[in-house]
């Protein structure tokens, strides 16, 4: 559950902040299905929006509860993934953003804390409080996300749209192959970062190694090993997938 306070949101800087949440309980409500009328079909992929409400001094969103924790803290708990791990994590959060672009939604903040797991193991991609919708292909410029993830046609300010999440996610798939991302600068300075990201320039060998794997397609499923027979893509989609 988010709570926030409505003395706050009544600030100047409040009301900045209580837009975003507008928009993030819009879309919350369309992952539930209930802005479409049709409240039975739920992404099992991406958080949703159970309820909604207030009391006398905060406003409330509720949401499915993740036991799990993040995807961050099993990277920092077991180290690398191989392979065969990847695969699986990958795959669910192309699922994930599968269904959000074809509902119009860029998710722009893709990374290992944004992704939680359920008490089962499963990763739902949560927060959506950054995500925008992409209207009439009409490209988004807001310069948005957190700076090792973004793609260069964000930092760039030139319009973007969808192909932006998956540029995050090779560079998430790239950080549980090897445990740091490609080019975030080693003292975190978010401008030598978009430099990085700009000219290419890679941290260190291994990432160069895993980055093949990862280039050369306009959507997940096209990326090498994902595209393999048996990892069993219509039964991840399915609703029996568990």
């Amino acid at each position: 559950m988010k709570s926030f306070s409505k003395e706050r949101l009544a600030t100047s800087a409040g009301k900045n902040m209580l837009r975003y949440l507008e928009r993030e309980r819009d879309l919350l409500r369309l992952m539930a299905g209930t802005e479409r009328g049709d409240a039975n079909v739920v992404c099992r992929w991406v958080i949703h929006l159970v309820t909604s409400g207030q009391d006398a001094t905060h406003l409330h969103v509720v949401m499915p509860a993740c036991l799990g924790g993040e995807l961050w803290n099993v990277l920092a708990e077991f180290g690398a993934m191989d392979e065969s791990e990847l695969r699986f994590y990958a795959a669910c959060l192309i699922l994930a953003l599968e269904r959000l672009h074809a509902l119009g939604v860029v998710y722009r903040d893709l990374k290992p804390e944004n992704v939680l797991l359920r008490a089962d193991g499963w990763p739902v991609l949560a927060d959506l409080g950054l995500a925008g919708f992409v209207l009439d292909e009409r490209p988004l410029f807001s310069v948005c996300g957190t700076p090792e993830f973004m793609a260069p046609e964000v930092i760039q300010n030139r319009g973007y749209g969808i192909a932006a999440d998956w540029w995050s996610l090779g560079v998430l798939l790239v950080q549980c192959l090897t445990l740091t991302t490609p080019f975030q600068d080693p003292q975190q300075r978010p401008q030598k970062t978009f430099d990085n990201i700009l000219t290419n320039k890679v941290r260190s060998t291994a990432q160069c190694r895993a980055l093949p794997r990862l280039r050369g397609a306009s959507d997940g499923r096209g990326w090498p090993r994902m595209a393999a027979d048996d990892l069993g893509w219509p039964r991840m989609a399915s609703d029996d997938c568990d």
